[in-house]
């Protein structure tokens, strides 16, 4: 199914609700704080920023920090890309931005690609992305392939196939 393919300006826009509804399901919740794979102290839904190891989180709590943590992600997207950009192209970027921040984003041939106007390889970037902490996500032994899911659905989103 084609979604959301009219182009917008580059920079401009807001994650729609199919991307946050997407952001939460990669995510997952979790009240209670966790290290995750790389070690990071999380909580809610992949909240890294002032989590407090032993205090737990609602999900009104989780829901606004989520919203604020995505707020963040998309003025780095928007910083970071000039091409204009489908309502996906944004969400994909977004879920991605927030999940290996800004700088990572910022630098990767992903971004420099969708610059060049080479959407489809920009978008074929995202498969690239499949290591946590050294470990290769695509062994399902190293216990981190949900990534790998993550990566292809964020794919498939920013080449409109969602």
């Amino acid at each position: 199914m084609n979604l959301n393919l009219a182009r917008v300006g580059a920079g401009a826009g807001s994650l729609s609700a199919v991307g946050l509804i997407l952001l939460a399901l990669h995510e997952g919740f979790s009240p209670t704080p966790y290290k995750d794979s790389g070690g990071v102290w999380t909580d809610g839904f992949g909240n890294t920023h002032q989590v407090v190891p032993g205090k737990k989180v609602s999900v009104p709590e989780a829901l606004e920090r989520l919203n604020e943590n995505a707020s963040v992600a998309g003025k780095a997207v928007s910083r970071c890309i000039s091409a204009p950009m489908t309502q996906n192209e944004y969400d994909a970027f977004v879920s991605f931005t927030y999940n290996v921040g800004e700088g990572a984003f910022c630098k990767s041939t992903m971004a420099k690609k969708f610059n060049a106007g080479d959407k489809v390889g920009a978008c074929n970037e995202f498969l690239r992305w499949t290591f946590v902490a050294g470990m290769d996500c695509k062994n399902k032994a190293n216990n981190c392939h949900g990534i790998v899911e993550r990566r292809l659905k964020e794919k498939n989103l920013c080449l409109g196939y969602y």
